[in-house]
């Protein structure tokens, strides 16, 4: 786009003198009404209404920044200014592309009324390029750029003159091309834009304004290259010389091709610039203000004129957002706000992480450039150096008004870099997020107040800076094109440490590098106002400003203990701190904030699903009080959480050893306001040089006397925690008696003197709260590595001395525990058969070893509980106690079982289906809690017994035959021994019976049961067996239906002819059913015979020639599947009788007797 205003001609010759004391800068507007009578300025523009024309005006819109930081961008002789007329302007080239050497000529020109023009646009000089040599065209350009490009709009503006004669070839223009373009110097000039002018548009005797519009784009080459302009005159016939004047360049944000010195809101955000620099702006905006000076700057009711900001130029940054420096929004500024985010977490425990010296105070020293930082030399010159610099020191306007905070700000000169080198913390396992402030001088031909390439980075080193690597993501870099010039600019970057990091538990570091850029005169990098801190989730937005820090979608109010108030507020009134004043909050945090794996604050831990969450059996309020909101069978297996052993350190007498806190433990002198207090009771210093002190929470709001007592010397203790490790508030206390915790500083070893605790064969978990102070300075805030070694002790009144360590140690290292926070770790040992612990007190010693490089000096610890865990050395082992495990040994049979409670569908909760509870989470819809001390395989790992071959189901047996049931089972060693229980099976399938051996029932505890002569009314009935070992109560069953078949009817053979003679044929008839087989013998024969009833069912057996008596004896009948056994045997006889024999002898008779 072209923008071009025509000025009135000026009519020099035919004014008068009362005419040119009427219009002293000849621009057409009477000194009377001209705004700006000593600048030409024929459109007389007053663009804030100020009274004060613009071209004068040094703030043209009235927003409280000079127009000289709010869009000029400075050219060096940008009105062609010499000392000597017709000199070649100073700053300035000729172009080697567009100009042969010798031909033409380029200078500066007094103004001359008579021949050229009554004035100058600026100041008294003017530029003439006369192009009257054989080549036609002649060309400068600026000698060095001006700048470099950012993305975004300029706007080039010229005035473009055309002497007063026309007939003097000198005194008319030809063709003029301005040119905005990149580079260093003419000879890498490259055109970008440009403006064409052909003389049509210049009066005789006038200058008049030409401009046009340029768009710069992300991505563009120009993009950090110098700003270059070029111009130049091509003659045309009569034409031979261009005249130039008032050369300006001026930002235009927003595009809309109106320069930002002439908008309240430069970048069109909907937020007035004034507000956006830092000011109050009124509803035009203004700024804030009781009137005008007479150079056209307002006359500020607060503040102004201190600059522009990274805001004012950048869109995505709106100030008048509410939120934008009140991120709750409470009314109290982010700065002062101790809370940002309303969630009962105060911002130093949620995110804030100090860096040593982080706004770069000081005074540099020939050791040290900056304290606590380092500084490295990268490509050895000499001119590459760091230090501090203070901005009103310099006073010249050349940088800034104030550094970004604070008084100093560093710089480093040339190649270099500077590494923090003072450890205060090391990285934990999560992301960080670092954000400064980067500076560029305002200046733009300074060489030391432009910056060239910053990278910055956050990195770990072992405490020596020359061993600095950066984390993952951690490395970001900045061209000098980012940073607008007379700004600072907050940049950030955020890296990720994860569990296989080598940054783990190494110093906290940042390093800051500049690499110059020789040719665009970037020397300098500007730095100031580190600030470091949490991010959980990686977004680069501080946990501080974060409802829900590690995106787990529970808010952190609910993760640090505290009620939601709505939203993830802990409230919604706050006290001048901007502290939550209505709701019960500022504990501290835990570790569920920073972790979205861990999310028992929203989804609390509820083993069983009954609604009622686990049991904290080993929680006592700060009073010592048992919390009785809790469940009271955390599996409801039918086994209280205290038979299962869940807190072994169930009295006030057995904690004492272990909680440092008890009032009964009185190593707290009572009235004692001090945070320390004497050495342990119960424990005994075995080994090392360094001290265990009881410490109290809330060490900051203690203040004590130095000792010795008098010396007048008062000390308030750096912050420390907000609770114990047991995670509870803290009561009211005179006698702070119950709010202590161990703190072992320095190298040193500590031995229980006695538990009180009998050790027993089995597994047991120990878990123990370690604590890393809040405060990151503080050496003795910070822990090192922790050793706990869990051993027995087998004598009590030798002090400890007589420790035997078992082989089971835990470690833990500085990177295991957040600061400011308690953190839970565990481990598992064992007391095996035969073992010498046994009977013996559990003794544990803690050792601290100290990092003193890594400031970590004191280790913290609290809250021991123990508890059994029987599985947890079985495989990769597990950390969930008895109590929550509802197969305590793992052995494939839940414990509810193995207790001998009923759990027939063996989820692991006594009864069938889901349970009915109390309002303690006890069982109350099945028998359970009864058997106490436990069965011993609810503990006794052991392997169950498995059926190899079921009962033949169905099992069919005859009437009258015995049924005889039989299973194959077995176990491996080392107990083999099986165990059967025979049932009967009822109601569907719903009512078992045991059966036990009387006289029809045999074998109900062994692995075949026999039913003795069944009959028909057997039929159906339904039998079982579950085998199961006689220490693994899980059984496999069997079950198999009984089938009776009604057998055979009893028949009796019939004799055709009971009594036959002999000689005669013996015949007997069998009649029965058809098909039967019946078997039969004659006369007692060993041989016996089997015939089939044909279809009549009679069939007829015949003895011939019988000469004796003979018997048919049948023995049996079968018929089908069934085989009748006749005992005794059915028969019948035949008899044969002897035939008389007759005497041979005659003998008379008479015929009478015949």
């Amino acid at each position: 786009m072209q923008h071009r205003t025509l000025y009135l001609a000026l009519l020099c010759l035919t004014f008068s003198l009362i005419s040119n004391a009427q219009d002293v800068d000849f621009d057409g507007v009477l000194d009377a009404v001209d705004l700006c009578p000593n600048i030409p300025d024929p459109s007389n523009t007053d663009t804030d209404g100020d009274g004060i024309g613009d071209v004068c005006d040094l703030d043209d819109d009235n927003d409280g920044i000079l127009d000289l930081y709010d869009c000029e961008i400075e050219i060096p002789n940008y009105s062609f200014e010499s000392p000597i007329a017709n000199d070649f302007p100073d700053n300035w080239d000729y172009s080697p592309t567009l100009y042969t050497t010798g031909e033409g000529l380029a200078g500066t020109h007094n103004i001359e009324p008579a021949n050229n023009y009554p004035i100058a646009p600026e100041q008294n000089q003017f530029l003439y390029i006369n192009s009257d040599g054989t080549d036609p065209i002649v060309s400068i350009t600026l000698s060095t750029h001006i700048g470099i490009y950012s993305p975004g709009s300029y706007i080039l503006s010229i005035n473009i003159g055309d002497g007063l004669s026309p007939t003097n070839p000198y005194r008319n223009d030809g063709i003029s091309t301005i040119e905005l373009g990149y580079g260093n110097d003419p000879a890498s000039f490259t055109p970008i834009n440009s403006l064409i002018e052909d003389g049509s548009n210049t009066p005789d005797g006038t200058f008049n304004v030409f401009s046009f519009s340029t768009d710069i784009n992300i991505g563009d080459p120009a993009v950090g290259q110098g700003i270059l302009i070029r111009i130049t005159h091509e003659r045309q016939p009569g034409a031979l010389a261009g005249n130039y004047d008032n050369l300006r360049l001026v930002r235009d944000t927003d595009g809309d091709g109106i320069s930002d010195c002439l908008e309240v809101d430069s970048d069109n955000d909907g937020c007035f610039d004034a507000v956006e620099a830092g000011h109050i702006a009124n509803a035009i905006g203004e700024l804030d203000n009781s009137g005008t000076n007479a150079d056209g700057t307002v006359i500020h009711v607060g503040t102004g004129y201190s600059g522009s900001s990274q805001e004012v130029v950048d869109s995505s940054l709106i100030v008048c957002d509410p939120f934008y420096y009140d991120n709750d929004g409470d009314g109290v500024l982010d700065n002062v706000d101790q809370d940002d985010d309303n969630d009962g977490i105060s911002d130093i425990f949620e995110c804030q992480i100090p860096i040593p010296n982080s706004s770069f105070e000081g005074f540099s020293i020939p050791e040290n450039f900056i304290e606590y930082w380092r500084f490295t030399n990268i490509n050895g010159s000499l001119d590459t150096n760091a230090g501090l610099e203070d901005p009103v020191n310099i006073g010249d306007g050349t940088n800034y008004n104030s550094a970004a905070d604070g008084i100093t700000y560093a710089y480093i000169n040339g190649n270099g870099s500077i590494t923090s080198n003072e450890v205060y913390g090391t990285f934990e396992e999560g992301s960080y997020t670092m954000e400064l402030m980067i500076g560029d001088g305002f200046s733009q031909d300074n060489r030391y107040r432009n910056d060239g390439q910053t990278t910055l980075e956050i990195g770990y080193h072992d405490g020596d800076y020359n061993n600095f690597t950066p984390i993952t993501g951690g490395t970001r870099v900045i061209e000098g094109w980012q940073t607008p010039n007379g700004t600072w600019s907050r940049f950030s970057v955020t890296g990720t440490v994860i569990a296989t990091d080598a940054a783990l538990g190494q110093a906290i570091s940042i390093r800051i590098t500049h690499n110059w850029n020789f040719d665009l005169l970037q020397w300098q990098g500007n730095y100031d106002n580190i600030q470091l801190f949490r991010d959980s989730d990686a977004d680069g937005i501080s946990d501080c400003k974060e409802l829900d820090s590690d995106n787990d979608g529970c808010f952190d109010v609910v993760e640090a203990g505290h009620i939601d108030f709505g939203g993830g507020l802990l409230g919604n009134t706050v006290d001048a701190n901007g502290l939550v004043n209505n709701g019960e909050g500022y504990t501290g945090p835990r570790p569920e904030q920073w972790n979205n794996i861990l999310n028992s604050a929203c989804n609390p831990l509820d083993t069983d699903s009954d609604g009622i969450e686990d049991g904290n059996y080993y929680r006592y309020d700060a009073g010592n009080i048992l919390q009785t909101n809790i469940d009271e069978d955390d599996d409801n297996d039918g086994i209280t959480d205290e038979q299962e052993d869940c807190n072994l350190l169930n009295s006030i007498f057995l904690r004492q050893p272990f909680d440092f806190e008890n009032p009964e433990n009185n190593f707290i002198l009572g009235g004692n306001s001090s945070p320390f207090s004497n050495p342990m009771d119960y424990w005994y210093n075995v080994a090392g040089s360094g001290e265990a002190y009881a410490n109290l929470v809330n060490a900051d709001n203690y203040t004590y006397e130095e000792y010795p007592l008098g010396s007048g010397i008062f000390v308030t203790p750096s912050p420390n925690y907000r609770t114990d490790g047991s995670l509870v508030p803290d009561l009211a206390d005179p006698d702070y008696q119950n709010d202590a915790y161990l703190a072992l500083n320095d190298d040193i070893t500590i031995t229980q003197t006695g538990s009180r605790l009998i050790l027993e064969e089995g597994v047991y978990m120990l878990t123990i709260a370690v604590g890393d102070a809040l405060d990151y300075v503080d050496r003795y805030r910070n822990d090192g590595t922790s050793i706990i070694t869990i051993g027995y002790d087998t004598d009590l009144t030798d002090g400890g001395l007589n420790f035997f360590a078992l082989p089971y140690v835990l470690i833990i290292n500085p990177e295991d525990t957040p600061n400011g926070t308690w953190t839970d770790f565990s481990i598992n040992y064992e007391i095996p058969a035969g073992s010498p612990a046994i009977g013996q007190h559990l003794s544990i010693r803690i050792e601290h070893q100290s990092n003193v490089a890594l400031n970590q000096q004191s280790g913290n610890y609290d809250h021991i509980r123990i508890q059994r865990n029987t599985d947890g050395l079985m495989g990769t082992g597990d950390f969930i106690p008895d109590c929550q495990d509802t197969d305590s040994d793992n052995d494939g049979c839940p414990d509810s079982i193995e207790n001998g409670y009923i759990d027939d569908d063996r989820d692991g909760v006594i009864g069938t289906g889901v349970a009915t509870t109390d309002g303690n989470g006890l069982v109350t819809s099945e028998v359970g809690y009864t058997t106490f001390p436990l069965n011993a395989g609810v503990r006794m790992i052991s392997e169950p017994a498995v059926i190899d071959t079921g009962l033949t189901d169905p099992t069919v047996v005859c009437e009258g035959e015995d049924a005889i049931f039989t299973v194959v089972a077995s176990r491996p060693a080392p107990n083999t021994n099986i165990v059967y229980e025979w049932y009967e099976i009822t109601n569907t399938g719903t009512t078992y019976t045991l059966l036990v051996d009387d006289a029809i029932i045999t074998g109900a505890t062994t692995n075949q049961l026999t039913i003795a002569a069944v009959t028909t009314a057997d039929d159906g009935r339904i039998f079982g067996v579950r085998v199961m070992g006689d220490d693994n109560l899980c059984y496999e069953e069997s079950i198999a239906t009984l089938n009776v078949t009604a057998g055979p009817t009893a028949i009796t053979p019939v004799a055709t002819a009971a009594n036959i003679c002999e000689g005669e044929d013996a015949e007997f008839t069998i009649t029965g059913t058809p098909g039967d087989i019946i078997t039969y013998s004659l006369d007692g024969g060993t041989t016996p015979v089997s015939v089939t009833l044909d279809a009549t069912g009679i069939e007829t057996i015949t003895e011939t020639s019988t000469t004796a008596d003979i018997t048919m004896e049948i023995s049996s009948i079968e018929s089908g599947t069934c085989i009748l056994n006749l005992v005794p045997v059915t028969s019948a006889t035949v008899t044969v009788n002897t035939i008389p024999t007759l005497d041979p002898a005659t003998t008379a008779t008479c015929s009478a007797d015949l």
